[in-house]
């Protein structure tokens, strides 16, 4: 699968810290206090505001978190009607340092109402520890399988071409127990990155 080239993904890697920066600054933290808010090293929250790190999916929910702020508001920006179009080799990949699961961003940079992502699950890799629950409606199409769906009390085995809806606070998880990778495709509003 192809990449960002590396000079696109520092630029990005500095854009999104001159973010955190920026809405770090407008809330009157200093680097400690919101590094202590968001359980992060000082330093690796200074690496991340001068784009020399890359935050994971976790570390950059616990900044938006200790902010106040939606994790979108790391990634709005305007753009044209030509940058609309995510092409595949530039689709944002955010990796869960929790589990083996790889989320590909098919939403264009936009602070949208609804999100469209893929969701890559290795071989028995889980899409978290524990099931969770989000405040927005979800809908999911499984490419490969099987792939076990979590949801609430009750395990679903889910194979190719099946779908879900998944309800407002809705407490779920998704795992591979099989011997292939499998891809979930989900649209999630509000958007959760």
């Amino acid at each position: 699968m192809a990449t960002s080239n590396p000079e696109s993904q520092s630029a990005e890697a500095l854009s999104l810290g001159m973010k955190i920066r920026t809405e770090r600054l407008k809330r009157r933290f200093n680097l400690r206090q919101l590094a202590s808010a968001a359980g992060v090293t000082p330093s690796l929250l200074s690496q991340i505001e001068r784009g020399i790190a890359n935050p994971s999916l976790k570390t950059l929910r616990n900044i938006a978190n200790a902010l106040d702020v939606p994790v979108t508001v790391f990634f709005g920006e305007s753009i044209s009607p030509e940058q609309q179009i995510v092409r595949k080799h530039e689709r944002r990949r955010l990796t869960s340092p929790e589990s083996d699961v790889v989320y590909e961003l098919l939403s264009p940079r936009l602070q949208r109402q609804i999100e469209f992502a893929i969701m890559i699950l290795q071989p028995g890799a889980s899409s978290v520890p524990e099931p969770m629950s989000h405040g927005g409606e979800e809908c999911a199409l499984v490419e490969g399988g099987p792939v076990e769906l979590h949801l609430e009390d009750t395990v679903f085995e889910l194979q190719d071409g099946d779908s879900v809806f998944i309800p407002p606070y809705s407490r779920h998880r998704w795992v591979n127990p099989g011997k292939d990778t499998v891809r979930v495709i989900f649209a999630v509003t509000p958007p959760l990155f």
